[in-house]
């Protein structure tokens, strides 16, 4: 008798706190949901959809690896649960473990090979692994399903530009805006694509359509500026990176670029200022302290662009520039020696580095006359 009242106060229990918890997850009271859920596997440690449901609720509160192993169990218990892989296959994704994460992909897609979001999320997970061409096989599956899903034709597009297939990946971008022309992500990497294609000009009209969306994108307004300045428009290339900087001070390239810029407009105090801000931000910015002794070098510092150059070289010895200003620094205060040694460390590393050849050529033809 004893036995049976507990079993019926388990059961209403159980059917009350099953009630209790779901009522507290549709409220996002995660903590209190969980709770719940822990009791009533203390009652029925074998129930599936409560395993489940505890890792959705392990997963809201960031707790992926504790989230991981309740999928888990999940699956211990009934391994063709359809969401528990694909969910599992999310965390995991989360925490940045994208070989696991297509494992579990591709066991959710065993079950179900239509499903959208596993395909959507493969992709993502292979592009992460810059597997690109298998990113883009899973990209193309989730659009015949879902041949109108934005966010597939942006990240398929992204994925066809990191294969050097502009046009492809521009078809992509387009695709998109027609959809929803009011992304203004879609905007900026179409302006990248065509930037890259050598389209200036039409680079610049993606980016102020962007830019007429959300004004507060610091990186589009760097995408302009770089652009601007390859049309040697740097006034308004500094615009738009001053611009950018008042949305984020802190941006390495962005003040790497403006360097670069104020470089070009002859104004090196300037650009050195903001080399070195850039450089205390990331200090193994190798290109930022070449460029930083380009502009000591201007300012008749030779010593401290040499030791510039220098920075550059242990940063990154396969620095081609670097190793060519470094031998134009030592030629310029008549160490011609080494300055040859310097040029042909930059003709190891690139054979057909046109101004290394330049310079060392001079130097043989100056020794002879």
């Amino acid at each position: 008798m004893e036995v049976f009242v507990i079993s019926l106060f388990n059961r209403y229990n159980k059917k009350s706190l099953i009630k209790k918890a779901n009522k507290l997850f549709n409220q996002n009271k995660y903590l209190e949901a969980l709770e719940c859920y822990n009791e009533i596997l203390e009652i029925d440690p074998d129930y599936i959809d409560i395993w489940y449901n505890k890792a959705v609720v392990l997963g809201e509160l960031e707790r992926f690896q504790d989230a991981i192993e309740a999928y888990d169990k999940t699956l211990e218990l009934d391994s063709n649960f359809l969401n528990a892989w694909y969910n599992k296959g999310n965390a995991l994704t989360k925490i940045e473990n994208y070989q696991d994460a297509i494992k579990s992909y591709d066991n959710a897609l065993k079950i179900d090979s239509n499903h959208f979001s596993v395909w959507y999320n493969k992709g993502f997970a292979l592009a992460e692994l810059n597997k690109n061409e298998e990113a883009l096989e899973s990209y193309d599956q989730a659009l015949k399903i879902d041949p109108n899903h934005v966010d597939t034709l942006y990240n398929k597009g992204i994925t066809l530009a990191k294969l050097n297939r502009e046009l492809e990946a521009l078809d992509s971008y387009d695709k998109a805006l027609k959809i929803n022309p009011n992304n203004p992500r879609t905007w900026n990497n179409k302006g990248l694509t065509l930037e890259k294609l050598g389209k200036n000009q039409k680079a610049l009209d993606s980016y102020d359509k962007a830019l007429k969306i959300n004004p507060n994108n610091p990186r589009t307004w760097n995408n302009k500026g770089f652009t601007l300045a390859k049309l040697d428009k740097y006034s308004e290339a500094l615009d738009c990176y001053n611009n950018a900087l008042k949305i984020n001070q802190h941006d390495a390239v962005t003040l790497y670029n403006k360097g670069n810029t104020l470089r070009k407009l002859n104004k090196y105090q300037e650009a050195l200022e903001s080399y070195d801000q850039t450089l205390k931000i990331d200090p193994k910015f190798s290109y930022a302290w070449n460029n930083r002794g380009i502009t000591l070098g201007k300012l008749g510092k030779h010593q401290e662009a040499l030791n510039s150059f220098d920075t550059a070289l242990k940063i990154d010895q396969k620095n081609v520039e670097a190793w060519y200003n470094k031998g134009s620094t030592l030629e310029d205060i008549g160490k011609d020696q080494e300055a040859l040694k310097c040029f042909d460390k930059a003709l190891k590393i690139d054979s057909e580095y046109e101004p290394a050849l330049k310079a060392k050529k001079e130097i043989s033809e100056g020794k002879i006359n």
